[in-house]
């Protein structure tokens, strides 16, 4: 049996992707482990979910922006001692990517790239915060840029070297190749898209906060931060009468006092206090039928980077299995794939104006609505995992032939 060894550089939380990856290598015949590179006090250090393997290495992560450092080299020695070898070394993001090659080369395995972010963006909002900082000598700030940029290359002098690269969306998979110092040999976008659901009548978010049972519900779900444009989302829903906005999610401890500042908004505001609602966090298993009791499914995402602008997020092929219409920031990627499949509309996320208008015409026009159902109703047939997923097995099994 080949074995593969996933590197993911935090715990294994709400990432539905890379269960999804594991559940559907593991359905392959693979054996899987994933090596998540930092822990947290209340998850073992082993676990076992069915035949999944799931080890914890280290009390902190690997240095995101610094692949050449101490702490990788330390990561490197505890895994080869204690793990392996591996067949395929699966490297999620950038951060431990120099890791996984070293092992790779160490074990002769194969090594697989799975791009899940646009890390040139996230490198040069790095370089801009260390430029900026005051505290900063000028030989720290050298010696950082230095790091940064040798992590920079060496991504795009690996890319060429590894047996296969993955992204989550067609333009990351471009600007990919562009960077690349040659040809990638095997590349698939692998969009983070929900497994099939038939889900039943629900009324899920009108009783839990007893609204009546024909409120018009917009329902946002992701994680509480402002980037994902939820206060440009209160301007708009402050314009839209008799609509009730429900938002699902974490909030994380960086987005605590945004999450405070929102919620004193939303009570000191006649028009928002009796219309917007916070749910908090629902298990994956249970999610879709809260979500599917809403009306339209919201995602205002604010053009950040080029990641929030090139974002396909799994959040809109869950509201697509939920059965919702979508309404979407005008990015590329997700226009194209509302616009393709007529799920919905988009506007521009930093006009409020706009987004309320969008959202009024929708909910003025019943035959709008309709036709936006039965379109979800189709595409969610085509637009699961199960469909998804045979690319990653196509992959693996060109890497791995036999």
């Amino acid at each position: 049996m080949k074995r593969v060894c996933i590197l993911y550089n935090h715990d294994l939380h709400f990432q539905t992707r890379i269960l999804r990856q594991a559940e559907t290598l593991l359905a392959q015949g693979y054996e899987v482990t994933v090596l998540c590179l930092a822990e947290t006090s209340e998850r073992a250090r082993i676990e076992r979910r069915g035949p999944l393997m799931i080890q914890r290495i280290l009390k902190k992560r690997l240095y995101k922006y610094h692949m050449f450092s101490l702490r990788t080299l330390k990561v490197f020695l505890k895994i080869l001692f204690s793990q392996g070898p591996f067949d395929v070394v699966h490297v999620i993001d950038a951060p431990p990517l120099l890791l996984g090659w070293m092992l790779s080369r160490i074990w002769k395995a194969k090594l697989v790239y799975d791009a899940a972010e646009l890390w040139d963006a996230l490198f040069d909002e790095e370089k801009a915060r260390l430029t900026e900082n005051p505290s900063l000598s000028k030989n720290e700030r050298q010696k950082k840029l230095k790091q940064l940029e040798q992590s920079r290359r060496f991504e795009s002098w690996v890319l060429s070297r590894c047996d296969g690269v993955i992204s989550v969306c067609d333009s990351i998979g471009d600007i990919l190749r562009q960077k690349a110092d040659g040809p990638i040999h095997h590349y698939i976008t692998l969009r983070n898209i929900a497994r099939y659901q038939q889900i039943t009548d629900s009324q899920h978010l009108r009783n839990y906060f007893n609204l009546p049972e024909n409120q018009r519900v917009i329902v946002y779900q992701g994680q509480i931060a402002e980037k994902r444009g939820l206060s440009k989302a209160l301007d708009a829903i402050e314009q839209i009468d008799e609509v009730a906005f429900v938002m699902i999610g974490p909030v994380l401890p960086a987005d605590q006092a945004f999450f405070e500042r929102m919620q004193q908004r939303i009570q000191q505001s006649d028009t928002l206090k009796n219309r917007v609602f916070y749910r908090g966090f629902i298990p994956a298993e249970e999610l879709l039928q809260w979500t599917a009791s809403a009306d339209l499914g919201l995602q205002p995402i604010i053009n950040w980077n080029m990641n929030h602008y090139l974002c396909l997020p799994n959040k809109l092929f869950e509201y697509v299995q939920a059965g919702l219409p979508i309404a979407a920031s005008h990015f590329p990627e997700m226009k194209h794939l509302i616009e393709s499949y007529r799920l919905g509309f988009v506007f521009d996320p930093e006009n409020p104006k706009q987004m309320a208008d969008s959202i009024r015409q929708f909910f003025d026009s019943p035959e709008q609505q309709a036709e936006y159902r039965r379109n979800v109703q189709k595409a969610k047939k085509e637009l699961n995992w199960e469909n998804e997923e045979i690319k990653l097995a196509t992959l693996y099994s060109q890497i791995l032939p036999g």
